[in-house]
């Protein structure tokens, strides 16, 4: 057997002895893809190639058995601040703003506790809530599978008070 493989081996097995590392729960995936524009221009090109590279992932069961679920999958681009500027009023400049995309639980118990936890540390760190926002969810583009277990989705807008433009 290769040594490399050994000692990974090895090193598993210690890890397993000696915390709760859980060898059960590892799990591969079957790749990934990046695109991006390395001029660093913004292109209609680098969303298409994105939507073409997740279509490429239902080989792998990227979807639920009612295959209008996913598994999470998607694509990440920058903050629409021209979408958020007509739908926030009196929201910063490109820069000076920061969004939280949160997954909620539906239990409002559970959810008024979290919101709480995030404001007192967003509080803590000297920065300034500007707003809460709940993001629209179309329930019947969502899938059966999904629905049972559907979050309550919210955006959280910070401005920033205590750090520079290249802290972000």
């Amino acid at each position: 057997m290769d040594n490399n493989i050994q000692n990974v081996k090895s090193q598993k097995y210690e890890l397993s002895k000696n915390s709760l590392y859980e060898p059960y729960f590892e799990k591969d995936n079957c790749g990934m893809g990046f695109i991006a524009n390395i001029d660093n221009k913004k292109t209609n090109q680098v969303v298409k190639g994105g939507i073409r590279i997740l279509a490429g992932l239902e080989h792998r069961g990227a979807e639920g058995y009612d295959s209008e679920t996913g598994d999470g999958a998607g694509l990440l681009f920058e903050v629409p601040h021209k979408f958020f500027a007509e739908i926030v009023p009196n929201l910063p400049e490109f820069g000076d703003y920061g969004v939280a995309n949160i997954f909620f639980p539906t239990v409002k118990e559970e959810f008024e506790k979290i919101k709480e936890i995030v404001e007192e540390t967003v509080k803590n760190s000297k920065d300034e809530i500007l707003t809460w926002r709940e993001v629209p969810i179309k329930k019947d583009a969502v899938g059966v599978q999904a629905q049972s277990t559907m979050p309550s989705v919210w955006q959280l807008f910070i401005k920033r008070v205590n750090s520079s433009k290249e802290d972000f």
